[in-house]
């Protein structure tokens, strides 16, 4: 069985078309991530990486901001 190679405009995240590196929904996602980071930061002094750890095992974050999360995890971005 041949595995399709990734296209050129999709979405790095779940493989929709996209514009870019991401979808719509993915890209407000990671937008949002890095908007709220900076209270996260100062409210409980972590990094980045823990950030997104605790977004992605939290049972009140959105699916998309999960998956952007993961992403982010995973990519080490």
């Amino acid at each position: 069985m041949m595995i399709a190679p990734p296209r050129k405009n999709s979405c790095k995240v779940c493989g929709r078309p996209s514009g870019g590196e991401f979808c719509d929904l993915h890209l407000e996602a990671i937008r949002r991530l890095k908007e709220h980071f900076e209270i996260w930061k100062e409210r409980k002094g972590i990094g980045w990486k823990d950030y997104l750890m605790e977004i992605s095992k939290n049972e009140r974050t959105g699916g998309w901001v999960k998956e952007a999360a993961d992403y982010l995890i995973r990519e080490n971005r």
